[in-house]
């Protein structure tokens, strides 16, 4: 799926990336935050709904049901510790998961 114009998913974060091991882990490495893992579907998720998407919307462009939409979002509040979808796209930017 290739992202709508304007915002991007930032590539994984990782060993695969020149991170250190302890990244994967959630272990210090160094003074800034290592930024949760996103599955690709999460990532998916964030940038539809940046984009302004409706949950019907971005359900739809996923080819999920509302039970699965609701599973992917209770993920990546968690993950990213946000309590909302809309909190959760401004962390998933701060964070550089997200590119805007």
């Amino acid at each position: 799926m290739t992202p709508p114009a304007g915002i991007q998913a930032a590539p994984p974060a990782g060993p695969q990336t020149g991170q250190r091991a302890g990244a994967q882990t959630g272990q210090a490495t160094g003074t800034q935050p290592t930024p949760p893992l996103l599955s690709e579907r999460e990532r998916q998720y964030l940038i539809l709904i940046a984009e302004g998407n409706s949950v019907s919307r971005t359900a739809r462009a996923l080819h999920i049901d509302q039970t699965e939409f609701e599973v992917i979002e209770a993920g990546i509040l968690e993950k990213l510790q946000a309590s909302n979808r809309f909190q959760a796209v401004a962390k998933a930017i701060i964070l550089g998961i997200l590119h805007n």
